[in-house]
């Protein structure tokens, strides 16, 4: 950023914290307020000063101009020397003289007792009134009055004034930095708390105990943080029970409005079935059962996951997955038959550990089909499922039916669909009489992996190794 587009975001009001914009708009007026007040003061003092040294001048000099008025016509210089004597002992008065009606200078006296006209100085202000006798002028009496303690005494009002300015001003602005403080902590938490939900957690309920519209907000701020918090744990809770994509879309639709979250989509349906299961649970534990089950099913969820697919849903020893529902994937197919070859080689891993170890094992079979499906919430208003229909899920699980055991068997349409000679091999075709229908069905069975699945396989099942030690290996896919 340049200086002047700093100097610029400087200068900008929006930019400003709180704390500052309150101190300036709380103080900034208060400045103007008693500097303008202070200026007024000090206009209206000055010309109360200037209008009584008129005033007492003026009268001071028609006074004393009418006590000389016989003395001039008597020349009895001695009194009038002694009378202005007298007059010189007011402080303020300077000097002091009277003139002939001749303006020739009789007598005069001054405060320092020089001789001759006094020099009039910026601080002294000369008063002048004729001598008059029957309303004959005889004379004129010149008065020099110091003004300077008047000006004195208005410097220190001045001095006095901008003292008090001054500690106002600090006072308003300690009050303004605590009103400041005051209100600029809670915003302070809010932004901190907001900012750590954006990113994921979930902060300390904010303790603000006043009541007022600061501790109204932050009431209603931690009631909303409460519910957030306990939306994301169902949420969570969710995805436990359901894929992620299906939760995100149910919980994105309005569910009352059935009609809005049906939609078709051309698909593929892959089908996987546990071969053994039923003489295993005859023989072991229900609880050694179910880990194993979970077992398997971690194989399923972490290669549907990982070629864009989701668990519609776990169906007793087999699971139902779905390509191409929730989000637009153009090589749904080739995906479906790729995780099926992913899932039988994981299986395969996984049984040649367990062997090892003298545990059961149990292999697969897999039903791969493409076509239309209808997806949305079925069921009772009380409650419903987010699931797929249609004769492709039909086809697909008899597909799976149909199989031997660690046997992939596709339609032939997945056989058409772009990608996927390129990416398998397979053999056929053969045909399968499906129940309800008339005419068979042509199938295909995966008989090998081709150069650029083997590696995106092996890729994969290498990275299931290391999740199942715990450190995630993500991928590109």
């Amino acid at each position: 950023m340049s200086r002047t587009q700093t100097a610029i975001q400087i200068l900008n009001v929006k930019h400003w914290p709180i704390g500052a914009k309150l101190g300036i708009f709380f103080t900034l007026p208060l400045v103007v307020s008693l500097s303008f007040l202070g200026w007024w003061q000090q206009r209206s003092f000055a010309e109360l000063i200037q209008t009584q040294t008129e005033a007492f001048g003026q009268t001071l000099v028609l006074q004393v101009s009418e006590s000389a008025a016989e003395l001039v016509l008597a020349e009895d210089f001695l009194a009038l020397e002694v009378m202005l004597s007298g007059i010189l002992r007011q402080s303020p008065i300077q000097y002091a003289a009277v003139y002939s009606y001749e303006d020739q200078l009789l007598v005069e006296s001054s405060a320092e007792n020089t001789i001759g006209p006094v020099q009039i100085e910026p601080s002294l202000t000369r008063f002048s009134a004729p001598i008059e006798y029957q309303e004959v002028r005889v004379g004129r009496l010149v008065i020099d009055i110091d003004v300077s303690m008047l000006s004195q005494a208005m410097q220190r009002s001045k001095s006095r004034f901008f003292n008090t300015h001054y500690w106002v001003l600090l006072i308003a602005l300690v009050i303004t930095l605590f009103l400041a403080k005051y209100f600029t902590k809670p915003l302070r938490w809010l932004r901190e708390s907001t900012t750590q939900i954006a990113e994921g957690e979930w902060p300390e309920l904010i303790q603000y105990g006043a009541k007022d519209e600061l501790g109204d907000l932050i009431q209603s701020f931690n009631k909303m943080t409460t519910e957030l918090r306990e939306k994301e744990k169902i949420k969570q809770t969710f995805y436990k029970f359901v894929s992620q994509p299906v939760a995100d879309n149910l919980l994105s639709e309005d569910l009352k409005q059935s009609e809005a979250i049906y939609n078709y989509s051309r698909s593929t349906v892959l089908f996987i079935d546990l071969v053994g299961f039923t003489g295993l649970c005859e023989r072991s534990a229900p609880r050694d059962v179910a880990l194993l089950l979970n077992d398997y099913y971690q194989i399923i969820y972490y290669a549907s996951h990982k070629f864009g697919g989701h668990v519609d849903k776990f169906i007793g020893d087999g699971a139902m997955i779905v390509f191409g529902v929730l989000k637009e994937d153009a090589s749904h197919t080739q995906h479906g038959v790729l995780c099926a070859a992913l899932m039988r080689k994981l299986v395969d891993d996984l049984n040649a550990e367990r062997k090892i170890r003298d545990l059961d094992v149990l292999g697969v079979r897999l039903g791969v089909h493409t076509g239309e499906v209808l997806a949305g919430s079925l069921g009772a208003d009380e409650r419903a499922q987010y699931t797929v229909v249609g004769d492709v899920v039909n086809m697909a699980s008899r597909l799976c039916d149909a199989s031997e055991p660690d046997e992939i068997l596709v339609g032939d349409v997945c056989i058409n669909e772009p990608g996927v000679e390129g990416m398998l091999a397979f053999k056929g075709p053969r045909y399968v009489s499906i129940k309800g229908r008339s005419d068979p069905l042509a199938v295909f069975s995966v008989s090998g992996l081709k150069a650029p699945a083997a590696a995106l396989i092996k890729h994969y099942v290498q990275g299931w190794k290391y999740d199942a030690s715990g450190d995630l290996i993500e991928d590109d896919w």
